[in-house]
């Protein structure tokens, strides 16, 4: 089976990477730092509010108020 395609050379993808972290500089590093904080904080606080207001609610209640009054 032969491949009659053009193929990169095997070192190619290497240099791309060397290439773009030459390019970023310390400003893009910080920023790319802080979106990544903010994302794991968000996805915490998603969490933290879909439980309290999607699952709480649906939990069924051991004591309803109804049978205490009795």
């Amino acid at each position: 089976m032969t491949f009659t395609g053009i193929q990169e050379p095997k070192n190619s993808k290497m240099n791309e990477t060397n290439q773009v972290s030459e390019e970023m500089s310390l400003g893009d590093e910080i920023c790319l730092v802080e979106l990544l904080a903010f994302h794991i904080d968000w996805k915490r606080q998603f969490a933290k509010t879909a439980c309290r207001s999607f699952l709480v609610p649906n939990l069924p209640t051991p004591f309803p108020t109804d049978d205490l009054s009795e």
